[in-house]
């Protein structure tokens, strides 16, 4: 009955789409083995679930692969066995071949899209700068370790998302119950959620482990059974549903799903460096009584569509730009952070309150950016861009001190500015003869600037540093390398360092 039950559900769950393969399958028996990568297959199935999958099971398993791969017309990637092998030990329980191979390849259409269709698997990449962005937002303590002691998620999280996690599951009763609960959630980011999920229930296994063998404390956790799944998809539904609309909705504009856009997303994930919230959910939220569009509930310019967490807006911006105009509802930077540096330090001291218990929004005067540091010179030294340096170092102290749920408005006050005037919102004590949207050439403040030059290199080199390091987590190599650091090269914070796991060697069980 229990047999039946599981594979009525996955019918279910594929709908129709299961008629569509039968006929073609009927050939699999007879298909012969002339892939270019059989030795590779052939060495990869022997060594997938080693223990539970039989001789004329892994035969079945080899053809399917190369029957996949022809068909797709793709290279066989590792990783696709691990993908492959719960869908085959179904048919155990009543599934036939055609229909296991049929299950496979709707799977991987779903949820890997792109990830196997790529030879260096640069969508592994992407998936590693939208779960590094979720981390930081929602993991701070967790984030700061990581980033201190060159923790990337190509140490420990290749497998969970180029197998979903298959890999990472000690029967499959559990992987196929995690299975169950993505595709039900209809969201190609979904997984992401899962891997921070992962990780902070598992945290206490390795938060106060020697970092140098945290990579390898990760990498030997495994899902026992269905309900530690449970636990973490309840965990990642609730990580999902604590974030602001517009913060999941720009990630899902990355685009994970089409290879075309890969390059792109990997470009754009390496500037980010940290969520961003769009303009309207912004105004929505600093403005809560004024209705920008005519829908009614259930649009996501509801304020129903909120979560349950306040909000608190912080502008950024100096004193003199502040005095000609701000945001309703907005909480104003103190001026003595731009003037004395170990103020500046302890500025976390005043939200304290606030830790956890709200979203926070910096907002600074213009669009945010990230400086490359290869296109930098000494004329741009002595130009600094000292509201963008606040930014900097308000989103290193924030992280340094474990406050999760922070963010930055897109574009800064030019484009908050923008957004009031035109839906005509007030904005208080608005001088356009200052202002320096309404007016660009009016003066900057001499005096603010030159505090800001006492402790403006104190900080930001501290903020380039943390830039520096995390494109490494979001790269655009040929090939998906997962190469050590060099412990030998000078200034290096790792004493060891555990062997990268490659894409040949993708854990099995």
């Amino acid at each position: 009955m229990e047999e039946r039950k599981k594979i009525h559900t996955w019918k279910v769950i594929f709908n129709q789409s299961i008629l569509k393969f039968k006929e073609e399958i009927k050939v699999i028996s007879n298909l012969p083995l002339n892939c270019d990568e059989q030795r590779v297959i052939h060495n990869d199935v022997e060594r997938t679930r080693a223990n539970i999958i039989t001789p004329s099971e892994r035969i079945l398993m080899e053809n399917l692969l190369i029957f996949y791969c022809e068909t797709e017309g793709i290279k066989y990637k590792q990783g696709m066995n691990e993908v492959l092998a719960p869908f085959l030990l179904m048919t155990r329980i009543g599934v036939s071949s055609n229909e296991a191979y049929t299950f496979f390849s709707l799977f991987i259409q779903r949820t890997l899209p792109c990830m196997f269709k790529d030879d260096s698997f640069q969508p592994v990449h992407v998936h590693f700068g939208i779960f590094r962005l979720l981390l930081r937002y929602h993991n701070p303590r967790i984030t700061s370790l990581f980033e201190e002691h060159q923790i990337t998620p190509s140490l420990y999280a290749s497998s969970w998302f180029i197998t979903i996690f298959s890999s990472k599951t000690l029967d499959i009763d559990t992987v196929l119950y995690l299975w169950e609960h993505l595709l039900n959630e209809k969201d190609e980011i979904f997984i992401c959620y899962i891997a921070v999920a992962f990780l902070e229930y598992f945290c206490d296994e390795f938060i106060q482990e020697d970092p140098t063998l945290i990579p390898q404390i990760i990498l030997s956790i495994r899902l026992k059974n269905p309900k530690e799944v449970e636990n973490i998809v309840h965990l990642a539904k609730k990580i999902k549903a604590n974030m602001p609309y517009s913060l999941h909705a720009r990630l899902l504009k990355f685009n994970i799903s089409q290879l075309d856009n890969i390059n792109s997303a990997l470009y754009n994930l390496n500037s980010q460096i940290c969520l961003t919230m769009q303009v309207r959910e912004f105004m929505l939220r600093m403005y809560p009584h004024t209705k920008f569009c005519g829908h009614e509930h259930g649009c996501e310019c509801s304020p129903q569509s909120y979560n349950d967490l306040p909000f608190m807006a912080i502008d950024c911006r100096n004193k003199t730009e502040q005095l000609a105009g701000t945001i309703n509802n907005s909480e104003l930077l103190n001026e003595r952070a731009y003037e004395d540096s170990d103020f500046l330090h302890s500025i976390t001291n005043e939200y304290r309150g606030a830790r956890g218990q709200y979203h926070i929004c910096l907002m600074g005067s213009a669009p945010f950016k990230i400086k490359q540091e290869e296109v930098k010179n000494d004329k741009e030294d002595d130009e600094e861009d000292y509201g963008q340096n606040m930014m900097e170092n308000l989103l290193d102290l924030f992280l340094e001190n474990d406050f999760p749920y922070v963010s930055i408005v897109e574009g800064g006050f030019q484009k908050v500015h923008e957004f009031a005037m035109h839906y005509r919102l007030p904005i208080e004590k608005h001088n356009p003869g200052l202002c320096l949207v309404c007016n660009p050439e009016s003066g900057k403040n001499s005096v603010i600037k030159e505090g800001l030059k006492k402790i403006g290199n104190k900080l930001v080199g501290r903020f380039r540093a943390f830039s520096t390091a995390v494109k490494g987590y979001v790269r655009s190599e040929s090939s998906l390398q997962f190469e050590s650091p060099d412990v030998n090269k000078p200034g290096s914070k790792r004493k060891a360092v555990t062997r990268r796991p490659s894409v040949e060697n993708i854990e099995s069980n």
